[in-house]
């Protein structure tokens, strides 16, 4: 899939859930940027020769622009094709570093979706919707303990109730229970997230309705909270797959190598990179071992 077609896809899929936008690291710590970057102009093109120094651009595939404001969180994101026009873009409005508005606009320029969220006063997400083809409008309700747990989410299109999901704690809090249900409040799927320590996902079972097992991925991570390894299971518990990540010293992937349930690599991919004086990369080479291919990312970054 090209990378810009699914990067569109991961913006559509990732802005309708606004919980996101309350993690405790900014947009820049997320993506291992460092120092107070203001925009990201990022291109790709194929790799022509990873053996060689020559280079040729075969296909340009397009540009993305990311801007953050001064505490680090993306303010907007605009994706443009090969010949420079504007396929996708979105902007973001923050509250006290809460994101409250996010329009996203279509090639023609024109908003195609509209999210607003309100906060309460421990700053928690209580209330989002969306307006989207139009006039449809898709509403969550949060609800919390009084820990400040989330426990609960109700979901509206158009003001008729879709589904409800609901979160049990258990454990310490290191294990988190979740059940999604229908619009008739009968169960549908249930998932079981076990956490570490540190609050990183080790563990994530899913349930169909007859509370059978669907499927199970596994996180391992290093020492210093990188992933390493996932693992996917079956619904029988046995290994589909795994992902093996190396990292260097500056925290970015370096080899990310791909295995089948007999334990047989099936993708090796590597990464080698160039950084500017502040430790972000400015060009990333990905090489596909197997298929000798490859694609060559370009970043020019500006800060404040």
């Amino acid at each position: 899939m090209n990378r810009y077609i699914y990067l569109i896809f991961l913006l559509l899929i990732s802005n309708s859930f606004l919980l996101k936008a309350q993690t405790k690291k900014n947009n820049l710590e997320e993506n291992n940027l460092k120092g107070n970057v203001k925009l990201i102009r990022e291109t790709e093109r194929d790799l022509f020769d990873e053996t060689t120094e020559g280079e040729k651009d075969i296909d340009a595939s397009g540009i993305i622009v990311s801007t953050y404001n001064r505490s680090g969180y993306i303010i907007e994101h605009t994706v443009f094709d090969s010949k420079g026009n504007i396929g996708f873009r979105c902007v973001y409005e923050y509250e006290n570093n809460n994101r409250v508005k996010e329009n996203n606009y279509n090639s023609k320029n024109k908003i195609s979706e509209r999210w607003v969220a309100s906060y309460n006063d421990k700053n928690k997400i209580k209330e989002a919707y969306r307006v989207f083809e139009g006039k449809n409008i898709e509403k969550v309700y949060y609800s919390y303990d009084n820990e400040g747990k989330l426990i609960a989410e109700n979901w509206y299109l158009n003001n008729v109730f879709t589904n409800k999901k609901t979160y049990h704690y258990s454990n310490n809090n290191t294990v988190v229970e979740k059940i999604v249900y229908d619009n008739k409040e009968q169960i549908s799927t249930k998932e079981i997230s076990i956490y570490n320590t540190a609050g990183m996902l080790t563990e994530e079972s899913k349930y169909n309705f007859r509370d059978v097992l669907r499927g199970k991925t596994v996180c391992i991570y290093n020492e210093t909270e990188q992933l390493i390894e996932e693992q996917n299971y079956d619904h029988n518990n046995v290994l589909e797959s795994k992902m093996v990540f190396i990292y260097d010293d500056k925290g970015n992937v370096k080899e990310e190598n791909w295995y089948n349930s007999k334990n047989q690599l099936t993708t090796g991919i590597e990464y080698t990179y160039t950084f500017d004086s502040i430790g972000n990369w400015i060009e990333k080479k990905e090489y596909d071992k197997e298929t000798q291919t490859g694609t060559i990312y370009k970043r020019k970054i500006s800060y404040y």
